[in-house]
C-alpha cells in the first residue's frame, strides 16, 4: 500500500515533516466458523499518520524533536469476533493493546568534549488490554534519560 511523506526545511536548523501510510490485509473466509453467513470477512485497512518537527541548535549542542502519531484500523481482523462459548460479539470493540494516540518529545545534547545527554518523554493514550474491552490502561507519560561520554572508538552510558 502507498506511503506519502513530506518534509519542509524551514531554516537550516528546523525541519517539519508529515507522513500518511495505508496498510492492507486481505479479507477471506474462516475455516473455523460453521455458519456460512459468518465465515466471510472483509479486508483490514489501516491508515497511519505522523506529524513532527526536528530542531537543531548547534551552537548549544542541542537537538529537539517532537512527533505525534495516530493510527486508524477499519475492519480489524481479530481471531475471535464472536465468542462461541458466550455468544459475545467483539466486532465493534476497540483493538486491544493499541493506544488511541501517542506522542513524544525528545531532547538531546552533545558537546565537543564527548559529553552526551538525552531525555525522552513518550506519552501513550489510553488502550484496552483485552478484546472484551473490560480492562483498560489509562493514559500515561514516561521519562527516559540517558547520559554518557562518547569517544571515537568507545562510548559509556547510564540510562534510566
Amino acid at each position: 500500500m502507498p506511503k506519502l511523506a513530506l518534509d519542509y526545511q524551514i531554516s537550516e536548523d528546523i525541519m517539519v515533516y508529515t507522513s500518511v501510510a495505508r496498510g492492507y490485509k486481505a479479507g477471506g473466509f474462516s475455516y473455523a466458523v460453521h455458519d456460512p453467513d459468518l465465515a466471510a470477512f472483509d479486508p483490514e485497512i489501516s491508515t497511519a499518520l505522523e506529524l513532527g518537527i526536528k530542531n537543531e541548535l548547534p551552537e548549544l549542542g542541542l537537538r529537539i524533536n517532537a512527533a505525534v502519531f495516530y493510527t486508524r484500523v477499519d475492519e480489524y481482523q481479530d481471531r475471535v469476533q464472536l465468542d462461541p462459548m458466550t455468544g459475545a460479539n467483539y466486532e465493534d470493540n476497540a483493538i486491544a493493546l493499541v493506544p488511541e494516540y501517542d506522542f513524544g518529545l525528545f531532547l538531546e545534547y552533545r558537546n565537543s568534549w564527548g559529553l552526551f545527554a538525552r531525555g525522552e518523554i513518550p506519552h501513550m493514550g489510553s488502550m484496552y488490554l483485552d478484546r472484551t474491552n473490560k480492562q483498560k490502561q489509562n493514559t500515561y507519560t514516561l521519562l527516559n534519560m540517558k547520559i554518557g561520554y562518547e569517544q571515537e572508538n568507545w562510548d559509556i552510558y547510564l540510562a534510566a
